[in-house]
């Protein structure tokens, strides 16, 4: 017998971007969770936007169907959505170091869309871009990895060994945001996926080099030495980020110096979560995967919190420091996130100007929700603040 078991779509994505963007552009796979522009500063939800509104049943199979010959474990019922029903879900392979499954939809499907998990959510069979393959129609191959392992731990060869079956002589692409797109370039020349990659960046590279993954092993060759798609990769980029650029150049570039790369200035690290605050993601998936092009996108400037912090971070790295200090407040003063918050900071930090960090500390949290309040600010961040000798922690409670 099969038993049949209910669960609820968590409400914080909904609570990130609003009802009615939620429900306009749920389902589109936006995970970044590294900058925190939403209103709450809270990251966004590891299974996408369309977990703000829907009801999940899941019908949870002792078996499932028989597995097609070749393949890497048997077939089981999948979700039912909003959307309707996924079809058959197939785990393809699973260690302790990743998981990559398939999600077959009932309906026959455009091609099959091979998404990438990001950098903190760990081994899972469905997450970013799951539910956006299968409403656009499209099956989806999902990619994950065991936290913060930076994808060490799958090869190249151990992906094509379980993906190929499925891949062969079919319209693919592989897509996936940050790390997930740096995947997405790594893995996706082996089955010659069109790929689609926002802000492509590993920070266990050596080219970037990050003091959080100092002590992890970096396995991989360069892009440029994996087996290359025949066909030019989508590079979707903020010119003005430095790291991300970095990346591009260091390490995109050479391997695909034809690469489509679509400038989206003062967007940030999170490109597509960018995007779908102006309400215009939907608009450029469906032109990628749908249409084949890529869209115009035209996005807000003046008055969008993300612009101006973007902006202003730009402006420090130039040293116009007067000018950035204008940006940053202005983002803050449009919404409190906590990546004009900690650039502001640093400034006032770097100018030794104490006091204004105090201030600006107590501003802040006095305006933030108290359950977000942990959210605002990283340890790290604590720690300097400490220095200026304001407590994060013991004024946040006294708050409370």
């Amino acid at each position: 017998m099969q038993s049949l078991a209910w669960s609820i779509g968590g409400p914080s994505v909904m609570r990130q971007v609003g009802r009615q963007r939620a429900k306009k552009d749920r389902g589109h796979g936006i995970i970044t969770g590294l900058h925190c522009y939403n209103r709450r500063c809270r990251p966004v939800d590891s299974i996408g936007c369309e977990a703000a509104a829907q009801m999940v049943i899941w019908w949870q199979g002792k078996g499932g169907n028989p597995a097609p010959a070749g393949s890497g474990g048997s077939w089981r019922q999948g979700k039912m959505s909003i959307y309707g029903t996924d079809g058959l879900v197939q785990v393809l392979a699973r260690t302790d170091w990743y998981a990559i499954t398939h999600h077959r939809r009932a309906e026959p499907s455009r091609g099959l869309i091979v998404t990438f998990d990001n950098i903190s959510f760990g081994i899972q069979e469905r997450g970013f871009g799951t539910d956006f393959a299968l409403k656009m129609g499209f099956e989806n191959i999902y990619v994950s990895q065991k936290k913060e392992s930076q994808y060490q731990g799958l090869s190249i060869e151990q992906f094509s060994a379980a993906v190929a079956p499925v891949t062969a002589g079919r319209n693919v692409f592989a897509y996936g945001a940050s790390l997930g797109a740096y995947a997405a370039l790594y893995y996706g020349g082996c089955i010659d996926a069109r790929i689609v990659a926002s802000a492509p960046k590993n920070s266990a590279h050596p080219s970037i080099g990050s003091d959080r993954f100092a002590g992890l092993q970096f396995r991989h060759v360069e892009i440029s030495e994996t087996p290359l798609s025949s066909k030019p990769p989508i590079i979707l980029i903020d010119p003005h980020s430095r790291e991300d650029t970095i990346f591009l150049d260091r390490c995109v570039r050479p391997a695909y110096p034809h690469a489509q790369v679509v400038e989206y200035p003062y967007a940030g690290h999170a490109v597509l979560e960018t995007i779908q605050a102006n309400g215009q993601l939907g608009k450029l998936m469906r032109g990628i995967f749908v249409k084949g092009h890529v869209p115009e996108i035209p996005l807000k400037t003046e008055g969008c919190h993300i612009y101006h912090c973007e902006r202003g971070r730009h402006l420090q790295q130039l040293g116009e420091l007067a000018e950035a200090e204008a940006q940053l407040r202005r983002s803050l003063q449009i919404r409190l996130n906590k990546t004009a918050l900690e650039s502001l900071l640093l400034l006032y930090m770097e100018q030794e100007r104490h006091r204004d960090v105090i201030a600006l500390c107590m501003a802040q949290l006095a305006r933030c929700p108290a359950p977000r309040r942990e959210w605002l600010v990283s340890d790290y961040m604590k720690g300097l603040i400490a220095r200026s000798g304001f407590d994060w922690d013991v004024f946040a409670s006294r708050l409370a």
